[in-house]
């Protein structure tokens, strides 16, 4: 039987005077092991990891994402793994 994938994404708005930096909060739970496509795109991310271990593979090889980050444009979609809630 095929293990149903439990996400939880909640999207907050900034106050009015961040809203010209920031976009939106973003708060992402996952109870299983999961992979998530990110695409490319024109704006800086920060994210902060809380629980939890995710990872990216780049050119074969395996990156363990640091607990917080800040990234910048990409050409390309990269796809992040999230491991299970343990």
């Amino acid at each position: 039987m095929k293990e149903k994938i439990k996400m939880k994404i909640e999207k907050f708005l900034p106050a009015d005077i961040l809203k010209p930096f920031i976009k939106t909060f973003m708060i992402i739970e996952s109870e299983n092991a999961m992979e998530n496509g990110i695409l490319p795109d024109t704006s800086i991310v920060m994210a902060f990891r809380f629980r939890g271990e995710t990872d990216f593979a780049e050119r074969g090889i395996k990156n363990e994402l640091p607990v917080s980050m800040i990234t910048g444009l990409r050409k390309s979609e990269r796809l992040i793994n999230y491991s299970k809630e343990r």
